[in-house]
Formats: C-alpha cells, sequence, structure tokens
C-alpha cells in the first residue's frame, strides 16, 4: 500500500504466490511474473502473455499503483478480449462498488484475502456454473455489476494452502536492505482483534486472529532455507505477538530445531514482555517494529489504538536492554492531532532509544472509519485513489491543512535523521554490506 517499499526492498507478491500455488495445487497450469523483479516492460509482458495463452490473468492491485495495475489490465484485453481479468487487493476490497464500474477491463474483483475466492471463481468457469454463489466476488452480469456476500474469514483456514510458489518467482531479487541478503515473507497469522479507525487490515484479513500451525511455519522455513538459500525473513502477522503464547511457540520451535536464521516482526507495544523478547532474540530476531503512531494519548484515544503513551517507552526500553533493534512507526494527521502533538512525536521520536523511524501521513482508506468520517466532514482533498499511500497527505483534519501535515512529515525525516550521527551510521551499513540502498532510501522518503 504504499509507492515504494518503507525500507526500499523489493517485496515478494506473497498474495499471488499463495494464489498460484493453490491454483496449481488444483492441477491448473501457472505462470507467475513479477515484472519488477524481471525488470519487464509491458511489450515484454505481452509477449509473454502470447506465449503462455492464458485463459484466466490475476493482477494484485494497490492504491498507488492502481493507474499503472489497470493499464496491464487494458493492454492484456487488447491484445485478446477472451482473456478474462481478476483484480484482488487492498483497492477491490475498499471499493468494492467502483472497481468494475471504473475499470472495464476487469472481468472480477475479489474482496479480501484472495485464495479460496480466485479458486471457486475459477472452478466455476470451468464448470459453467453461476458465479452468484461466489462469496467475496464481484462481477458483470448482463452489464450489471453484482457484489456478492463477503467473505465469512473464519471459514478460510489458512493452514489448508501450500506454501508460495516462490519456485515460479526469482527469489534473487527480494534482498533486505540491512544485509543485502535474499529474503522472504513468511506469512504466519492473518487478522487483527483491535479496532484502530484508521486500519484496513480487518477489511482485508477479518477481525480474529488466525494462526498457522507452528510445525506449519517451521517446515516452510525449512524449505526456504534448504531450497533457495533464504535465511533473512520477516514474520508476516498483523501483529507477531497478539498471541504471545503463539509467539513464544513460534520462537521455541526455530530454537529446538536449531535453525540458524534472521528475522524481523511487528508488534504492539502493549504485548510484550521481557520473557518473550529474550526468546524471540535467541530464536534469531534482529528486529521489531513497533506500531506507536502518536505519542499524544489524546490522538490514541481518538483512533481507539488502545494503548498508553507509557506502555510505548516500556516496550523500546526492553527491546534495548535484549538487543533487538526497534523501528518506530508514527502517524500524523489522525483526529485529534495538532501541530503541537505532530512535534511532541518528532521529538520523542529523535531522543528516544528506537533505532529507526519511520513517518507517515493518515491516509483515508475507504469503508475505514477513519477514513468514512473524513469523508463526512469534508476533510479529503484529493479523491485521486492513487495518492492514498503513506507518504502523501490527501486529507486534513480539524487543526491541520493537508499542506502542513505534509510539510509536518518530512520535518520528522529531516530532524531524525539527517544528522552526523545517523548519516555516518547509514554509511557504515552501506560499506558493511556493501550496498548503497540506506542512503538512497532517503530519496524514496521524499526527504532530500
Amino acid at each position: 500500500m504504499q509507492a515504494t517499499s518503507s525500507w526500499g526492498s523489493l517485496w515478494m507478491p506473497l498474495s499471488l504466490a499463495y494464489t498460484a500455488a493453490f491454483l496449481r495445487q488444483e492441477g491448473h497450469q501457472i505462470k507467475l511474473i513479477d515484472c519488477q523483479a524481471e525488470s519487464m516492460n509491458v511489450d515484454e509482458l505481452v509477449n509473454l502473455v502470447a506465449e503462455f495463452l492464458p485463459s484466466l490473468v490475476i493482477i494484485n492491485t494497490g492504491f498507488p499503483s492502481i493507474k499503472g495495475d489497470m493499464k496491464t489490465a487494458t493492454t492484456i484485453k487488447h491484445f485478446d478480449s477472451d482473456i478474462k481479468v481478476v483484480a484482488i487487493g487492498m483497492y477491490p476490497t475498499l471499493l468494492r462498488d467502483k472497481m468494475l464500474e471504473e475499470y472495464k477491463d476487469v472481468d472480477f474483483a475479489v474482496m479480501g484475502e484472495p485464495e479460496w475466492v480466485v479458486n471457486n471463481l475459477v472452478s466455476s468457469l470451468d464448470s459453467n456454473r453461476a458465479l452468484n454463489g461466489n462469496i467475496g466476488l464481484v462481477y458483470r452480469n448482463s452489464g450489471r455489476i453484482i457484489i456478492n456476500p463477503p467473505q465469512n474469514f473464519l471459514n478460510n483456514d489458512i493452514n489448508d494452502l501450500p506454501f508460495p510458489a516462490r519456485d515460479l518467482l526469482n527469489n534473487e531479487a527480494y534482498r533486505h536492505v540491512s544485509h543485502n541478503e535474499k529474503f522472504t515473507h513468511i506469512n504466519i497469522a492473518r487478522g487483527c482483534t483491535y479496532k484502530c479507525t484508521y486500519c484496513n487490515a480487518p477489511n482485508y484479513y477479518g477481525n480474529k486472529f488466525r494462526k498457522r500451525k507452528v510445525e506449519s511455519i517451521i517446515a516452510e522455513i525449512k524449505e526456504c532455507v534448504e531450497r533457495y538459500g533464504i535465511k533473512v525473513f520477516i514474520f508476516w502477522a498483523e501483529e507477531y505477538t497478539l498471541d504471545q503464547g503463539f509467539a513464544e511457540e513460534v520462537a521455541d520451535a526455530i530454537i529446538k530445531n536449531d535453525l540458524k536464521i534472521t528475522w524481523f516482526a511487528r508488534s504492539r507495544v502493549d504485548n510484550l514482555n521481557t520473557a518473550l523478547l529474550e526468546k524471540m532474540k535467541k530464536a534469531g530476531c534482529k528486529g521489531l517494529s513497533l506500531g506507536i503512531e502518536s505519542v499524544n494519548q489524546h490522538v490514541l484515544d481518538q483512533v481507539h489504538k488502545g494503548i498508553k503513551t507509557k506502555q510505548i517507552e516500556k516496550a523500546i526500553e526492553m527491546a534495548k536492554k535484549v538487543g533487538i533493534r526497534t523501528t518506530g512507526h508514527f502517524v500524523f494527521g489522525l483526529p485529534g492531532e495538532t501541530k503541537q502533538s505532530a512535534y511532541e512525536t518528532i521529538d520523542f521520536a529523535k531522543n528516544s532509544k528506537i533505532d529507526f523511524a519511520q513517518f507517515y501521513c493518515a491516509v483515508p482508506y475507504p469503508n475505514t472509519p477513519f477514513g468514512e468520517s473524513a469523508k463526512r466532514n469534508g476533510w479529503i482533498g484529493n479523491g485521486d485513489f492513487s495518492k492514498y499511500h503513506l507518504a502523501e497527505s490527501v486529507t486534513r483534519n480539524e487543526s491541520l491543512s493537508i499542506e502542513e501535515i505534509q510539510n509536518i512529515r518530512r520535518k520528522a525525516y529531516k530532524r531524525y535523521y539527517l544528522t552526523p550521527k545517523f548519516l555516518w551510521k547509514s554509511i557504515f551499513v552501506a560499506i558493511k554490506h556493501k550496498s548503497v540502498t540506506p542512503l538512497l532510501s532517503f530519496r524514496k522518503w521524499g526527504i532530500l
């Protein structure tokens, strides 16, 4: 959902890789292409389509990439109008009533996690069955756009999914910025039980924390190490520590299996304790992303974050003590934000013991409480959904204009990163790992 990755690293298209593996398991011929990883232009993609002659093309979409995604759909349709195009991702999930209305070259759209919906769609098309029973699907019928009922995510057992089809991708292309080593995401759980008003995750994965079996996670890690030579991982879940018992089980299993891996995860600040962090460290955890958003209690309460400011400092201190690096994630322009509260957050980030910071602009995603509130209040100043990403402000709030929020984010990066101490640290990391990515990230973050 960002124009570029937070850390300047190219991320593997995990949803497509899962969907490809699921369809292949059902006996379908699959080709999976990451055009960014392969530096493939549109003409080269069309040549590949001409060679493979697919009956169905699945395109993963996001808000920042929607124009390019839809250009791809149009190009494919112009090549062969009989090819059916399916759009998956956050865009059709949050804009289910607009996707097919705005983009005529898309035949089907999926609301929420795609694997089961796409598999049912392909099965229906193969057998010429009616589509009205396919939950989570949007489609056309005699010129009318039909929106089927949404998925009940509790019916989707993620333990039934095969491992992502990494063998269909160029694994050499995905390198972690801090190591310049191959890395991949491991989806360990889906869904979140919290009610943060700005978050779009419940729309995509539901509001129940659905865990994978620990033995399945370990088996996937082993496959990545042994088959693909991948030893750096991001444990992908809305919150790795949402269920602390589960987090301990995963760490224990890594230690028991003597897996010499490096991994990163993300957590709320109120779901940590020293014993868990020590176990994570022993299991190879090197970094933890903390969803802080703001250090102003009024702002946190306004967005139903459910944390106290004291818990922020405590979480950072605990992680520092056990030797796990932290990245603080901060959002400017949420309801209740003022210039004073924003600069309090910047000062905290600069003076705290976090190792890295990411600063974002609040995004009023459709069908989220914050997005709907911003729409009702007339705060949204830019209706171009391709501008809906965390590096650009498209909405004001009660106190701050769009321009002020954008400027605050820019100043936050400058005050945090453009210091002699951090610049020397960045140069050291670049030299040590023979990578210029940390330095180039300044430009990607929009501060140079």
